[in-house]
């Protein structure tokens, strides 16, 4: 699964909502939809984000910044094992590289996910980020 963040208000007028694009098969027999929420979309089909990338309007979000796929490193370095194979979300955040994870942390709005992460996570500039974060949506500055 592919993990894509979505961000409409980098768009031109911005945009408050969902984004979704219609996929048709290759023997036009059926249609998948394919939605994208504000936001981080960590469960994204590969095949469906393989397609959508190709897409000459997805290339001009991801052109922008609207859109971006976040890419995982090779390894989890400080990411607890037992954690990850219980949460698989857990294991899509913790294979970001910092900066990636930095742009997660920003776009998330789960506290729940985020605590569950901050527990998993082990590198200290990515768990500070994630306090920040908390804080902010604590106070109603999410």
């Amino acid at each position: 699964m592919a993990t894509v963040a979505y961000r409409p208000e980098l768009e031109n007028p911005a945009r408050e909502g969902a984004v979704s694009f219609a996929l048709m098969d290759e023997g036009k027999l059926s249609m998948t939809t394919i939605s994208l929420e504000p936001g981080v979309n960590r469960k994204v089909d590969d095949q469906a984000w393989e397609t959508l990338k190709s897409l000459d309007s997805v290339k001009a979000l991801m052109k922008i910044g609207a859109i971006e796929e976040m890419k995982a490193r090779a390894t989890s370095e400080g990411s607890d094992e037992a954690d990850v194979q219980r949460d698989p979300e857990l294991s899509d955040v913790l294979g970001l590289s910092v900066t990636d994870a930095m742009k997660v942390v920003e776009a998330s709005f789960d506290e729940t996910f985020l605590g569950r992460w901050k527990t998993a996570e082990g590198r200290s500039t990515v768990i500070n980020k994630i306090n920040q974060r908390l804080r902010s949506l604590k106070a109603g500055e999410g």
